[in-house]
């Protein structure tokens, strides 16, 4: 297990993993106190599971374009604090070929004179790249992100970068000219169909190349291993799948379940879903393009039955009516995926105020060097 001074020669400047002064040993420790804290007097929180190899465990690397104060081009990691780029060949918590596929980008963007784009003066092309590898494939994918909504990228640069990594494919390129380091809306696949696939939990799914996807995978599979564990599904069960993404949790859950539902109002999101249930040959689930809380709250005036509720929130965890919603629904069991403790604990307060009581409790350590913690919690209604 590395020492903390042999994973990262910038993180001081780079600010992007915030335990870097720490061992493993100790940052694992680290959040397992801070885990406690956040839910003492709620329930008692199972050790964390942490990594036995806890560096190059991200299958997503984002490389950033700029200029040096002296004019240079220079490629990095962006520092959200200073919105400057910190020039880096490598980041020691990124796939090792994601990192020298970047490299080989960087030379490729030189070598064709594609240079940053240049926010002040709006010459320039390139703004950042995004680079995916999937998880037991090992296929990649390459978003270009261009700060100009023309193409610039021609198939000779496309040619020249497939020779080099043969395992790229497909290559996307993304236009935006606005002021931030968010992709646009505008996307043109330049190499392949956009996608690639990733294998988790013996289920394979689509992953485009600008799609929400778990960026750790071997963490990933224990997060959602024990989801499915927790629901202890007998194959008698309704199931919902809320804030259902690509719908991973709920393609896992119909392996066991009766019948499944996931519920997403992002139709993009929606789409992939419809596409990796009918890759993995699932019959017994539907998706349904709407807002969670609402399609909840619909279904209870329906008199639909959900047995187990499944539910994965952004970081702002689940809005006030979506939760009005579930106690109307009332399911048995709800098994709660987070990435974010401090709104999971609050979720789970407002539900036992409604008559349910966290029973089980397993933090996941999915983000080693940084100060990130998911979680998966089963609550359960309590038995009158």
């Amino acid at each position: 297990m590395p020492d903390s001074n042999t994973v990262c020669k910038i993180n001081k400047r780079c600010s992007g993993c915030h335990l870097q002064n720490l061992t493993y040993a100790e940052q694992l420790k680290y959040k397992q106190s801070v885990v406690n804290k956040t839910f003492l007097g709620i329930i008692k929180p199972k050790r964390i599971i942490g990594m036995e190899n806890p560096v190059n465990y991200r299958n997503k690397a984002t490389t950033a374009y700029s200029f040096s104060r002296s004019g240079e081009a220079i490629s990095g990691v962006y520092q959200s604090k200073s919105g400057m780029v910190i020039p880096t060949d490598k980041c020691a918590i990124v796939d090792e070929d994601l990192n020298n596929i970047s490299n080989t980008i960087t030379k490729l963007f030189a070598s064709f004179k594609l240079k940053p784009f240049n926010y002040k003066t709006k010459t320039g092309y390139i703004r950042s790249t995004t680079i995916r590898k999937g998880y037991k494939t090992n296929e990649i994918s390459v978003l270009i992100t261009a700060g100009k909504s023309e193409n610039r990228v021609k198939p000779t640069f496309i040619n020249a970068l497939i020779k080099a990594h043969p395992q790229i494919k497909t290559v996307v390129l993304n236009c935006n000219d606005k002021e931030k380091l968010l992709p646009g809306e505008r996307i043109e696949v330049l190499l392949g169909n956009g996608s690639i696939i990733s294998e988790v939990c013996g289920y394979k799914f689509n992953v485009p190349a600008d799609a929400f996807f778990q960026v750790n995978s071997s963490q990933a599979e224990i997060l959602y291993s024990k989801a499915i564990e927790y629901a202890e599904l007998t194959g008698k069960e309704t199931v919902m799948d809320a804030y259902c993404g690509s719908g991973i949790i709920g393609l896992l859950a119909a392996r066991s379940a009766k019948s499944v539902v996931g519920v997403e109002k992002n139709p993009y999101s929606i789409q992939t879903a419809k596409e990796n249930a009918k890759l993995n040959n699932v019959k017994n689930i539907e998706f349904v393009c709407d807002d969670a809380g609402k399609y909840a709250s619909e279904s209870a005036c329906k008199g639909v039955k959900i047995n187990t509720l499944f539910v994965d929130p952004p970081r702002a965890g689940c809005s006030k009516e979506f939760l009005e919603s579930v106690c109307v629904l009332s399911p048995q069991k709800i098994v709660y995926v987070s990435c974010n403790i401090e709104t999971l604990a609050r979720d789970i307060r407002y539900l036992k105020r409604k008559g349910y009581i966290a029973k089980k409790l397993q933090p996941v350590d999915m983000f080693p060097f940084t100060k990130g913690i998911e979680a998966v919690a089963l609550v359960e209604a309590i038995s009158v």
